[in-house]
């Protein structure tokens, strides 16, 4: 039992895949996660580890490596913010300091803030849609103290749907993200 799963089971019960029996819910923020409900259910794999997308080796290119636990150490919001840090030009304003001051510039219309956003959210979106590919759940709840931002939600649907085998629509989460842990687990506990 994780916080994902917790949160993927209170999104069923209460938030965003109400009515729906398989789903998947992603989590980004300084961590990404993936649970996984099915028929109902949430999958946990036979050693509690499906879902743990953070550990996907990662990058896949010529010539370059892949790391275990690489993903995640590309999508989390540590390694956006130290990319933003590298690229944040000075005539693009102050820099800012964490991931919520970058999302509230990008909706402001910073250009900067909204380019580095857009191209973090086409990211998360081939991440999807590669889960997509995989699990086809019919439906993929974005959530995270990240992931939830509507900012994200546009180009994420736009990279699914050009890079995935099937159509999943993606919602944010409908409930406070602080409380979704809190609400999924004692129904976790029942399962």
């Amino acid at each position: 039992m994780n916080n994902i799963n917790c949160s993927a089971v209170a999104e069923y019960h209460y938030g965003a895949a109400q009515g729906r029996h398989t789903f998947a819910f992603m989590q980004v923020g300084v961590k990404i996660g993936l649970g996984l409900m099915l028929h109902g259910q949430i999958v946990q794999g036979v050693n509690g580890a499906a879902g743990e997308i953070s550990h996907i080796t990662f990058p896949f290119a010529p010539g370059i490596e892949p790391v275990r636990g690489g993903l995640e150490r590309y999508i989390g919001t540590d390694a956006l913010m130290a990319r933003v840090q590298a690229q944040w030009p000075a005539s693009a304003g102050q820099l800012p300091g964490n991931t919520y001051d970058l999302v509230r510039l990008a909706s402001e219309g910073n250009r900067m803030a909204l380019a580095l956003v857009e191209s973090h959210a086409a990211d998360i979106g081939a991440v999807i849609a590669t889960c997509v590919s995989v699990i086809d759940p019919g439906l993929v709840v974005l959530g995270g103290g990240y992931g939830a931002s509507p900012l994200l939600q546009p180009k994420v649907e736009e990279v699914v749907k050009r890079l995935a085998f099937g159509p999943s629509p993606i919602t944010p989460i409908t409930l406070v993200a602080t409380t979704t842990s809190s609400r999924g687990m004692p129904r976790l506990r029942m399962a």
